[in-house]
């Protein structure tokens, strides 16, 4: 076998392989969510399972989440943290949050500046980026 070959090949299936592991997970706990947000680099999608662009945030999330190691990212059913929910004033969603070390960031709440119908990768990428001071 030639080396550039098995090389070539490494690169490519290591790229499937982190594209086939999750690296959005759930958290259904408030307490667990405010423990980690005081700790943890997070990107917190505020979510509700029947919106269709919840879903195209999750999607678009899952698409990204490998470009920013160290950050965590969760998604949560905004139903279910109702004091998260209210203390942060969140009214629409999608919601995404970005916390570090116990502080509230920034946010980007539907599709502000990332799309219109569908999410571009490229501008949640360059948004969350941002949002992390990178």
């Amino acid at each position: 076998m030639e080396p550039d070959f098995v090389e070539e090949y490494t690169k490519r299936r290591y790229k499937e392989l982190l594209k086939q592991s999750a690296c959005v997970r759930k958290i259904e706990d408030e307490r667990v969510f405010v423990a980690k947000s005081e700790k943890d680099t997070m990107v917190v999608h505020f979510s509700n399972r029947d919106f269709k662009r919840c879903k195209e945030m999750a999607r678009a999330l899952d698409e990204v989440c490998h470009k920013f190691p160290g950050v965590e990212f969760c998604v949560v059913e905004a139903a279910d943290f109702p004091f998260v929910t209210e203390k942060m004033a969140i009214g629409a969603l999608p919601y995404l949050a970005v916390f570090s070390k116990g502080y509230f960031i920034d946010a980007i709440v539907g599709f502000e500046g990332i799309g219109e119908e569908k999410i571009d990768p490229v501008l949640l990428e360059k948004s969350i980026g941002s949002m992390l001071g990178q």
